[in-house]
């Protein structure tokens, strides 16, 4: 929904130029900023820390972005997105069915490579980068009187 809000922003201020100008790349920081987000959170499960930048940037490159928000604002994807051609793993030339082709293909890829990392996780394949803790011990008031402790010597 976000991309819709600001999508109508950079509309009505005239700003859409910003958005397409290469040097100002505050798209691509607000990637990073996320990806390394995520990679953080996923600090400590071993295979998550990997996928989980990976899954996002592939979606973002993909064109799913692109799916999403013509989806999202109910509108038909164009027959023709030439803004897209610079981008090498979309499908070329860019029309509304290799968009929709190119995003599939790419979210099928994703989905294999989080079923890959979830199988090899629980396989043993991939560590995790910092020891479980372990499970909390039962409490004592639960269990009843301590054992007495007898001398070996009577």
């Amino acid at each position: 929904m976000d991309i819709l809000l600001w999508q109508r922003i950079f509309a009505a201020h005239e700003m859409v130029n910003v958005a397409t100008d290469p040097h100002q790349g505050g798209w691509m920081q607000a990637l990073i900023g996320f990806t390394a987000l995520g990679t953080l959170l996923y600090f400590g499960g071993g295979h998550r820390m990997v996928t989980f930048p990976l899954s996002l940037t592939m979606l973002v490159f993909s064109g799913m972005e692109d799916v999403l928000y013509y989806w999202l604002d109910g509108r038909p994807i164009p027959a023709r997105l030439p803004w897209l051609a610079a981008n090498r793993i979309i499908l070329q030339p860019v029309t509304n069915i290799t968009l929709l082709a190119s995003a599939g293909w790419w979210l099928l890829v994703v989905v294999a490579v989080e079923f890959l990392g979830e199988y090899l996780h629980y396989r043993g394949g991939i560590r995790q980068a910092l020891p479980r803790p372990k499970a909390p011990m039962a409490n004592p008031a639960r269990l009843g009187p301590a054992p007495v402790a007898h001398s070996p010597n009577p």
